[in-house]
C-alpha cells in the first residue's frame, strides 16, 4: 500500500495567502496524504510566518540552492511517504487529487504521475490567448489527450513520483531550477532523466487527477507570453545539446497536431463566429511558435560555437605540449 508525502515549494510572503488555500485543499483530500511538508525557500521572514500559521505541519527551510529545484529536493529527502508528491503554491488540488493519483500507481511500471491543472482566472482570460499554449501559464494545453496515458514528461504543479525513483536520479537538477517566477523546464529535466534511468517504466497523465491553476494577472500580457516561449526554447536546447534530450518528437508532435489545430479553429472562428479574436489568435500561436524557435536556436547556436571554440583552443594546447 502506498503512503503520501506531498511536498509545496513557497519563496513568497505576497503568495501566503495562496498558500494557506493549497494546504487547505490538502487537509480535505479524499486520501489522506500521510505527511505535508511546506519548503520554504531561503526566505526567513516567510519562514518564521509558516511555523506560526501552519503548526501542525512540517515546515522546513530549502538546504540546497535557491530555487524550486533545491526546495522540492529538500522536500524528498524529508518526507517518509513511498510517494513524493508536488503542489505548486498557488495551486488547489480536487478532493479526489491524491484517489487518482493513486488507482494510476497500481501500474507497477508508472514512475510517476502527472495530472491536468486547470485555471483559475483572477482577470477574465483575454480573448487573444491561445489556449493551446496553456503552458505558458502553468496549465493544460487544450487538445491535451483527455484518458490515462503514457507520456515523456508531467509538471512538477501537478506530479507525484517514487520517492526511491527520485532518489535515484538525485532528484531535480539545480540547472534548471526555477527562481521566483523565471520559468525553467526543470521538471522535464528531471522526467527524461528518470526514463533513461529505469527503462520499461514510464510516466502515466492521468485527465482526473486534478488540480487548479491561479493565474497571476502579470502573466496575461501579450509580453510575458513571448518571454515565456523565448525562455522556453533556450531550455529545451540546452537540454538537448546536453543530450539529455535525444530528440523533439514530443514538441513535433504537439506542433503537428495540436497548434496546427488550433491555427485552423481560430481562422474558423473569425468566419464562421465573425471572432475577430480568432484571427488574432491563430496570430499568437505563429508568433509563440517563432519565439519558442528562436529562443531554441539562439541557444543551441551559442553552445555550439563555444563548444567548437573550446576545441580549437584545446588542439593548439595539446600540439604546444606535443612540440615541447
Amino acid at each position: 500500500m502506498n503512503t503520501y508525502s506531498v511536498v509545496v515549494a513557497t519563496y513568497s510572503e505576497n503568495r501566503l495567502e495562496d498558500l494557506k488555500a493549497a494546504i487547505s485543499s490538502l487537509k480535505n483530500q479524499l486520501l489522506m496524504p500521510q505527511e505535508i511538508i511546506i519548503v520554504v525557500d531561503h526566505n526567513e521572514s516567510l519562514f518564521q510566518k509558516t511555523l506560526t500559521i501552519f503548526q501542525d505541519i512540517l515546515i522546513i527551510q530549502n538546504r540546497f540552492e535557491q530555487g524550486a529545484s533545491g526546495s522540492r529536493n529538500t522536500g524528498i529527502l524529508a518526507s517518509s511517504g513511498t510517494i513524493v508528491a508536488f503542489l505548486d503554491d498557488d495551486c488547489i488540488a480536487s478532493a479526489e487529487w491524491i484517489v487518482n493519483i493513486d488507482q494510476s500507481f497500481d501500474d507497477d511500471k508508472a514512475a510517476g504521475i502527472g495530472g491536468k491543472i486547470k485555471p483559475i482566472w483572477k482577470i477574465p482570460k483575454p480573448p487573444w490567448f491561445p489556449e493551446e499554449f496553456g503552458w505558458v501559464l502553468g496549465i493544460t494545453n487544450k487538445g491535451t489527450i483527455e484518458k490515462v496515458s503514457q507520456v515523456r514528461n508531467v509538471w512538477s504543479g501537478n506530479m507525484a513520483v517514487r520517492r526511491g525513483v527520485a532518489l535515484s536520479v538525485t532528484g531535480f537538477n539545480s540547472v534548471f531550477s526555477k527562481i521566483g517566477n523565471k520559468p525553467l523546464p526543470e521538471d522535464t529535466d528531471f522526467c527524461v532523466r528518470v526514463l533513461f534511468r529505469w527503462p520499461g517504466h514510464y510516466w502515466l497523465f492521468n485527465p482526473c487527477a486534478i488540480v487548479y491553476h491561479k493565474i497571476d494577472p502579470n502573466r496575461n500580457k501579450l509580453s510575458y507570453f513571448i518571454k515565456r516561449c523565448f525562455i522556453e526554447g533556450k531550455g529545451k536546447a540546452f537540454m538537448f545539446n546536453r543530450a539529455v534530450l535525444k530528440n523533439m518528437e514530443v514538441e513535433i508532435n504537439y506542433t503537428i497536431h495540436i497548434l496546427s489545430k488550433g491555427l485552423a479553429n481560430g481562422l474558423k472562428d473569425t468566419i464562421t463566429k465573425y471572432d475577430i479574436f480568432g484571427l488574432i489568435r491563430s496570430g499568437v500561436i505563429i508568433l509563440g511558435f517563432f519565439s519558442v524557435g528562436l529562443g531554441f536556436f539562439s541557444k543551441y547556436i551559442k553552445d555550439y560555437s563555444r563548444k567548437i571554440v573550446n576545441n580549437f583552443y584545446q588542439q593548439i594546447k595539446e600540439e604546444k605540449i606535443k612540440s615541447r
